[in-house]
Formats: structure tokens, sequence, C-alpha cells
């Protein structure tokens, strides 16, 4: 994937989006919670596909959702916010509108799900607080310099171990360092916590979601050594990220 013909990384285009949810719907598709949540699988698709649709098409006008493709399909994305990006309602409400079909096509979904969902609900309030809290005391304390999110990052489990998300990191992440700007993620995979880790990713808080949620990190990374700062840091190689990585 390093050679000269690897398929280089690209902006997202606005008609690709549907392939781009498809692509982070297989992506995140093994996540316990996920799986929990709904355990019907073609469900589970419908479901994540649309959300999906909704947080890519929230971030593609901030210009930062990245992707790798080869043979007219994508193999990798990453969806960044840049400094200051912070998408709200006023953001979904054109993606909303345009989903509104597959909204209705899946009420059935969580009609079924309901009574699954509500005893989830009864128990999970005081997990959530604890996220809740625990995040806005760590993203307070980011505050002091220029901050990206790295909302998600995933590859095609089909082409895993080549790479692919490793590139759609370094993409941004050498800009990153260059504008001594720190990255925020969230994830709930604690596999993941490891994979960042060598990337320069630090845990800053880590929640126990107990019964009801699952255990929940908030990662940061501060800008790493230029090479006019530290030849010899920033000479070290990056390791290869063989897994759909990011937060949901």
């Amino acid at each position: 994937m390093n050679g000269p013909s690897a398929p280089a990384v690209r902006r997202l285009e606005a008609d690709e989006v549907p392939e781009a949810a498809a692509l982070l719907a297989s992506a995140f598709d093994h996540d316990p919670f996920n799986r929990r949540l709904l355990p019907d699988a073609a469900e589970r698709r419908r479901v994540f596909e649309l959300n999906g649709r909704l947080q890519v098409q929230a971030a593609l006008p901030y210009g930062h959702v990245f992707v790798v493709g080869e043979a007219e399909a994508l193999r990798g994305i990453a969806v960044w916010l840049p400094p200051g990006a912070s998408p709200g309602l006023s953001d979904l409400a054109g993606p909303l509108v345009g989903a509104l079909p597959t909204l209705v096509a899946t009420m059935p979904t969580w009609v079924r799900a309901a009574p699954r969902l509500a005893r989830l609900a009864a128990i999970a309030p005081p997990a959530a607080v604890r996220v809740g809290l625990a995040r806005r005391r760590v993203l307070r304390g980011l505050r002091a310099r220029p901050l990206w999110h790295l909302a998600f990052l995933a590859t095609d489990p089909a082409h895993q171990g080549r790479g692919i998300g490793r590139r759609l990191l370094d993409h941004v992440l050498d800009r990153v360092d260059r504008d001594r700007c720190d990255v925020w993620l969230e994830t709930t995979d604690p596999a993941n916590v490891g994979l960042y880790a060598r990337f320069g990713f630090t845990t800053l808080a880590q929640v126990e979601g107990g019964e009801a949620l699952p255990s929940w990190w908030i990662l940061h990374r501060a800008p790493q050594p230029q090479d006019d700062d530290a030849p010899a840091a920033a000479a070290q190689p990056r390791a290869a990220v063989g897994a759909a990585i990011g937060s949901s």
C-alpha cells in the first residue's frame, strides 16, 4: 500500500456518501454494543448505514472527509472535524430531510427493539452521566490549543491489514503536527486504545459502562516533534493499522 501505485488519499465526493455510509456500517458491525443493541444483522445494517449517512453529510461541508479508493470502490474513510467545527441541528437538517424515506423504513426495527431499549434505558442513566461529565471535563482541559476531532476512521473489513487506516491517519496528522494542533477521539472498542497509542495518542479518560453501556475511552494526541525539532523522534515510523478503528 506504500508503493507508487497505491491509491491516493482524497476528499469524499458528495455523490459517494451512500457508499461511505455502507463502509462505516460494515466496519463497525463487529462492535459488541452495536450487536447487543440490534442483534438482527439486516436491521443493524440499515440503522447504521442511516447513522453513517447523517454523520458524513453533516461533516462534509467542513472539507475534511477523506477516503482511499481503488477499483471504483471505497476501501477506507476518515471523518475529521477541524478546529472550531461542531456540527449541530442546522447541519443535520438537510441530511435528515433527504433521509426521511430511510427513517420511515427503519421504524419497524426500532419498534421491535423497543422492549430491549427500554430495559437498557432503565439502567443506563448513571453510566451516561458518568460518560457525559468525564467528556465535558476532558474537553474543557484540551481547549488551550486548536483542537481537531477524529470522528470516524474505518477500513473495509475485506481490506484490513494493508495500511489504509495508517495512510488516512497520516494524511491529517502530518498537517496537525505542522500546525501544532491537538487531536482527540472517542472509542468504545478496547482494541483501539493500543492501536492509537502507536500514533501518539494517550488515554485521558476511561469510564466503565457496566451492564448498560460499553466502556468508553477518550484519547488525546499532542503535536508530535517535527524534523527540525527532533529528527530522531520524527524519523520513527508509525505502525500500520490493521483494523477498522474509530469512534461511534
